[in-house]
């Protein structure tokens, strides 16, 4: 196995570790995650920091400062980025759902050209979660950006491969918009309004229920899109699978999610039945 193969394979591993505490304990440890994800945010922005200024101030420096700064900034706007994060996967929800359910609708506007086979967001959300079949960004850089990606951490070469996907994606789900018939146009932004404004009001007025969400929807995708592309990794027909039966990784995401919530309700109302006898 080669260095690339086993920083690929332990990414994936922590990612799914990471992933299912998430899921699992999400709502307890958020406040903590979003502080231990600031803290090695920071750090990697000061190591990249100290790499262009040339090792100008020590190293140790650098990513203590870095560090501490966004892990800081991380907790002073935890409620914010609570009701963002909520807001994005609600939003993401009614797109996909609406969007989906409106493409099998029989238009009465003859000049629509929708894909009446399968519903655009459907093959993105599948993609992201599975990976794309085409090679990595990171095995087809020119030969000009090999030395900045040589000195990039594993962890750098994801997120940036995540980047990719995500542009990727986007810019076909674009695509696909502009084809769609006027009213259906309407009625997606509609449902991308509603989860938007139903992920403000949750996180305002329910904000356990809002964590509870927002884990279990994150941990899930953690484990699904490593636990996928390890599969792929050791040779499994990971796209075939999704080409026999695209709403496979989709109708997977859902099903994991709703079981995260599940047991972490289950969890919260044990935590707070054990307290009540204490308190007494």
């Amino acid at each position: 196995m080669t260095t690339g193969h086993t920083e690929q394979l332990v990414t994936f591993v922590l990612a799914i570790l990471a992933g299912g505490v998430l899921w699992g304990l999400g709502a307890v440890v958020l406040r903590a995650g979003i502080a231990l994800a600031g803290l090695a945010l920071g750090a990697l922005i000061g190591w990249l920091t100290w790499l262009e200024t040339g090792g100008s101030f020590p190293l140790w420096i650098i990513l203590l400062v870095f560090a501490l700064a966004v892990g800081l900034v991380g907790l002073l706007i935890y409620r914010l980025l609570l009701a963002g994060l909520l807001s994005g996967i609600l939003a993401s929800v009614g797109l996909v759902t609406v969007w989906s359910m409106l493409t099998f609708v029989p238009s009465t506007d003859q000049s629509s050209v929708e894909d009446r086979t399968t519903p655009a967001p459907l093959i993105d959300v599948g993609l992201l979660l599975v990976g794309s079949s085409e090679r990595s960004g990171a095995e087809t850089t020119p030969n000009g950006e090999g030395e900045a990606r040589d000195v990039l951490p594993a962890a750098a070469q994801r997120a940036e491969a995540v980047r990719r996907a995500l542009v990727a994606r986007i810019s076909n789900l674009w695509g696909q918009w502009q084809l769609l018939a006027p009213r259906t146009q309407l009625a997606v932004v509609g449902s991308i309004l509603g989860g938007i404004l139903l992920g403000l009001v949750l996180a305002t007025f329910a904000r356990k229920t809002s964590a509870v969400i927002v884990t279990a929807v994150v941990g899930s995708v953690l484990i699904i899109s490593s636990a996928s592309r390890l599969l792929a990794m050791t040779g499994a027909p990971m796209h075939q699978i999704m080409e026999a039966w695209v709403l496979l990784p989709t109708v997977a995401l859902a099903v994991l999610t709703i079981v995260g919530v599940l047991v972490q309700m289950t969890l919260l109302r044990r935590r707070v039945v054990n307290q009540e006898p204490a308190a007494s």
